[in-house]
């Protein structure tokens, strides 16, 4: 049986009999748990916009915490840097975030 292919909340012809959801919807659906009314609309711009600032956000935090944890155990800053694989800069940078939670 050929449908019209219904993506991303459009139907999409172009000239073909098509079965199915592209890659991007069948994803979505898979991810969603595979509900029986099909994948959810696409997320807005904004929405991944923001889930990728908080991803950036959430790793540096991370980092954060590593480089701590080995200046803790007396690790020197530049060997610590490079463990966590950031710069000599950024680890000063760390250094100032960690300085300034301590004084606060």
């Amino acid at each position: 049986m050929n449908d019209l292919r219904t993506c991303c909340q459009q139907a999409i012809n172009d000239g073909k009999a098509v079965r199915g959801w592209c890659s991007a919807c069948y994803q979505r659906w898979k991810r969603a748990g595979r509900p029986a009314e099909g994948p959810p609309p696409p997320m807005s711009r904004e929405d991944a916009r923001q889930l990728a600032i908080a991803s950036v956000r959430a790793n540096a935090a991370a980092r954060r915490e590593d480089y701590r944890e080995l200046r803790s155990w007396g690790e020197p800053r530049d060997q610590a840097a490079a463990r966590i694989g950031v710069t000599w800069r950024t680890a000063g940078r760390y250094e100032r975030v960690l300085r300034e939670r301590v004084t606060a």
